[in-house]
């Protein structure tokens, strides 16, 4: 598999398949051959076989799903997670996660709200599921709400860097307990120090305090990490903005003009950078 031979990996697994049918990670195999061999109808033929009891069950579901997703078969996507929440023998709290996602996606924002909310009265203490309904209730515009989770995320686990993180980037970037955001995103880049994100959090935290200088080489830190990001790109100029470096600024933001997709944030950056044109001019 790993040398994308897939005819013969499926040939060799299959010999071993019929010798030792009960073999569940043999079948799965061949359904990821299948499916990296872009034949995804013998993919799902031998992965939907894969029984509940097997450890792989959840990791086969994934599979499904993706093969779904990249046929654009949103609607069968849903059906089968709905499949699997439906039976205590195969409901996993990542199905309701994902199935929230999905319906989220579909603009059936009630139809998520609902699915989190009964997965939490099964799961009340799964990190993974309260942190994701917090991050669904922040995309939907709720963000005191979630806040809320995610303070209930940290009181179940204080070490979850990525709740931190959030909490952290939230207040400061609404400029309040500015220290105590401080005090967070530090404590979250500790425990995810290659993360560029949380790295952006902390230039970010840094630059709304007045810390110009070490923002500066923490967003740029952040820029090196995740080169494709538009908000760590805006940023970044920002922060040259506040130290009058107005060529790095009309250089940052026209990269960030570029990275958006959304037409009122490319609106938003093309204003600092007519602003920065008129500024640097004067």
């Amino acid at each position: 598999l790993s040398q994308e031979k897939y005819d013969e990996a499926i040939m060799i697994l299959e010999d071993v398949l019929q010798t030792n049918p009960e073999l569940t990670v043999v079948r799965y195999l061949i359904g990821m051959a299948y499916y990296r061999d872009n034949n995804s109808q013998k993919a799902e033929e031998h992965l939907k076989i894969i029984p509940p009891e097997s450890n792989l069950y959840e990791d086969t579901i994934f599979l499904r799903l993706k093969i779904l997703s990249e046929d654009d078969n949103q609607a069968e996507a849903i059906d089968l997670l709905q499949q699997q929440i439906s039976d205590p023998g195969t409901r996993k709290p990542s199905f309701y996660i994902l199935l929230g996602s999905l319906y989220r996606e579909n603009k059936e924002v009630e139809r998520a709200r609902e699915t989190y909310e009964q997965a939490g009265g099964l799961y009340p203490d799964d990190i993974d599921l309260l942190y994701n309904y917090g991050i669904f209730l922040e995309k939907i515009g709720e963000q005191e709400n979630a806040m809320v989770k995610m303070q209930a995320v940290l009181a179940k686990d204080p070490d979850n860097g990525a709740a931190l993180n959030y909490v952290g980037y939230t207040w400061a970037d609404n400029n309040v307990h500015l220290e105590k955001a401080l005090e967070y995103i530090r404590k979250a880049v500790e425990l995810m120090p290659d993360d560029g994100y949380v790295r952006d959090s902390l230039g970010w935290v840094l630059y709304k305090m007045g810390d110009i200088e070490q923002a500066i080489i923490e967003l740029e830190r952040a820029s090196e990490m995740v080169a494709d990001d538009p908000i760590i790109k805006e940023h970044l100029g920002d922060v040259y903005l506040q130290a009058d470096q107005f060529e790095k600024a009309l250089a940052a933001y026209k990269q960030a003009y570029e990275l958006y997709e959304e037409e009122s944030k490319r609106e938003s950056v093309n204003k600092k950078i007519d602003s920065v044109k008129t500024g640097s001019q004067k």
